[in-house]
């Protein structure tokens, strides 16, 4: 995994400098995608059809049959993206797809990396993941974690913090079946944490049959923790509220 969260911060600084560079595309996003522990490209927003909101801070991103090999003359997977939301306040969530189109079981890792508004102080977090995994030529499917490894990993600042599906977790069918359902820090985000100041990042780790697909719904968020006074001042406004109700 260390060589992952590495090689997620090189990445990193490079989504950086390119969101300086061009304002046109103000939602920066990157994916490392890596096969058989084998580093194949870095997808950015554009190849992934992300589309900014029109608020300055987020993007949908839609993309499909994005095929991607080991060698320039063999591809081993493909890739979509479907309804991604990317939120630099931040959140990342939506469906990315893979198949594998080679005759034999690949491991395959795909690192998200979104930069964001620093929120320097304490912060709530949640994630989860689940999915559909679905058997290509009706000889069994199966998707599983690496061994060692989770199927997601969540982090921040390059630093990985939450991890579900861990090894020796594996999802199975015949047909098209589900991927299990994981989550942390729900309702989405409750869990305390500490500060997010330059990037939140999500981290597809696993290995797929022949022939299968499987399509990922996950999701990763990120929010300061309210100010005390805040609360303070909505908790004497109800009691005000209540007291006035109360007169009448």
């Amino acid at each position: 995994m260390q060589l992952w969260i590495s090689a997620f911060a090189r990445v990193l600084v490079g989504g950086i400098v390119f969101f300086v560079a061009s304002a046109a595309l103000a939602i920066p996003l990157s994916v490392d995608i890596s096969i058989d522990d084998t580093y194949v490209t870095t997808i950015d927003e554009v190849r992934l059809g992300c589309v900014d909101q029109g608020d300055g801070v987020s993007a949908i991103c839609n993309a499909s049959d994005l095929e991607y090999g080991l060698n320039e003359e063999y591809n081993q997977m493909s890739l979509g993206v479907t309804d991604l939301l990317i939120d630099i306040d931040p959140t990342v969530s939506g469906n990315i797809t893979i198949s594998n189109i080679d005759v034999v079981s690949h491991r395959f890792t795909l690192a998200f990396s979104l930069p964001i508004t620093a929120i320097p102080g304490a912060t709530l977090q949640g994630g989860a993941i689940s999915g559909t995994l679905t058997d290509g030529l009706g000889d069994g499917a199966t998707v599983s974690a690496p061994s060692g490894e989770s199927i997601y990993t969540a982090l921040i600042d390059a630093v990985a913090l939450h991890f579900l599906l861990s090894d020796p977790h594996s999802d199975s069918t015949f047909t098209s079946g589900p991927v299990t359902l994981a989550d942390f820090g729900t309702p989405i985000p409750s869990l305390l944490g500490g500060p997010a100041n330059a990037s939140i990042g999500i981290i597809l780790d696993f290995e797929l049959t022949p022939f299968d697909t499987v399509s990922f719904n996950s999701e990763f968020t990120v929010e300061p923790v309210p100010e005390p006074a805040t609360g303070a001042l909505l908790a004497l406004g109800l009691v005000a509220l209540a007291g006035r109700r109360s007169r009448r």
